[in-house]
């Protein structure tokens, strides 16, 4: 458990103690969410790499080192890496999902890398609403 996964300068804390005050559901972009995205997608060379906000708790990580019993306690449940094959529009959806989630507060999020757009708020049937937009993937519109 103390093997070196990496180094950090910032402190990637998840705490709901934060000075930008922030919900914790609102962070499915922070640092922390993604970096774990990154390190999934660098592990088998993916395009993109995806965590699901739900699956962290703790603190976070601390400023410099991060070991495996770091990792641990931020990610500690069993679970297994795998690799899929996603279309763009369903990259898409996700990032929808994720924008309606920020609406409700819910958990269903997935903080993800090398994707990019855009959240904004509409007035829905319902009620308001967060949908995305501009999703890209690599650059790459997520539509096409």
């Amino acid at each position: 458990l103390k093997d070196v996964l990496c180094v950090t300068t910032p402190e990637l804390n998840l705490s709901t103690k934060e000075a930008d005050g922030m919900h914790p559901m609102y962070r499915v972009h922070h640092p922390c969410v993604r970096l774990i995205a990154e390190a999934f997608r660098q592990r088998y060379g993916a395009d993109i790499g995806i965590m699901n906000y739900g699956g962290t708790r703790g603190g976070g990580f601390p400023t410099g080192t991060i070991t495996l019993g770091d990792a641990y306690n931020v990610c500690p449940f069993d679970g297994t890496l795998s690799t899929c094959r996603m279309s763009g529009r369903f990259v898409t959806v996700l990032a929808e999902a994720t924008a309606d989630a920020l609406t409700r507060k819910a958990a269903e999020q997935y903080g993800m890398t090398d994707v990019d757009y855009t959240v904004v708020k509409q007035t829905g049937e319902v009620g308001p609403q967060r949908t995305a937009v501009g999703v890209r993937i690599n650059g790459v519109a997520g539509d096409a």
